[in-house]
């Protein structure tokens, strides 16, 4: 695993499209049909953008997989970037799913942990590497960083399959966010370790 540089953006967007094909989460924000993969690889783009920025991308070497961890104090998306970037969120939304988006990101905001941590935003691995252990040595990676630091690490499953594999790395479920009909995120916490 490596620190990720703009040059593994494109692969990384491509590998993240194809992980979250499936995600019920992302399936119920982003609209249907063509407009959807576009979408979600803006998405991407934009989170990469900024986890870059934090040294807080982990990728595989051929960028099938990546991990986007903030460090403490970093996860939290200000008034001024909210509005800078208000129409670039109305672009891979939509009209008719910006409001889903919104009232998505209060939520997740409103239900974060306070005390100092690392996020993990998104980690996902091409469905061709899924089941080879590349998820797992992703989330080792950042959370050789995390432990180092000697704080607690959190993240948000939007995908009920992927619990088992946090669990394994030490993430407990705090609580089970509602998000639409049927669709609904693990909040998971990790303690501190030295």
């Amino acid at each position: 695993m490596a620190l990720a540089t703009s040059a593994d953006h494109p692969a990384i967007v491509s590998a993240l499209v194809e992980a979250y094909e499936d995600d019920p989460v992302m399936n119920y924000l982003f609209p249907e049909g063509a407009a959807r993969k576009p979408s979600w690889a803006a998405y991407f783009r934009l989170n990469l953008a900024r986890y870059t920025r934090f040294d807080g991308v982990h990728v595989t070497d051929a960028g099938r997989g990546a991990a986007l961890w903030a460090p403490p104090g970093k996860h939290h998306v200000g008034l001024l970037e909210q509005l800078l970037l208000a129409p670039k969120i109305l672009a891979m939304l939509g009209l008719r799913r910006v409001t889903r988006g919104v009232a998505c990101m209060q939520k997740m905001q409103s239900r974060h942990p306070t005390e100092p941590h690392f996020y993990l935003n998104i980690l996902g691995v091409h469905p061709q590497r899924q089941g080879a252990g590349v998820g797992a040595a992703l989330l080792a990676a950042g959370l050789e960083r995390v432990d180092a630091s000697g704080l607690g690490a959190y993240l948000e499953s939007s995908n009920e399959r992927n619990l088992t594999l946090y669990r394994r790395h030490g993430f407990e479920t705090k609580d089970v966010l509602p998000i639409g009909p049927g669709v609904q995120m693990w909040l998971m916490w990790r303690e501190a370790r030295r």
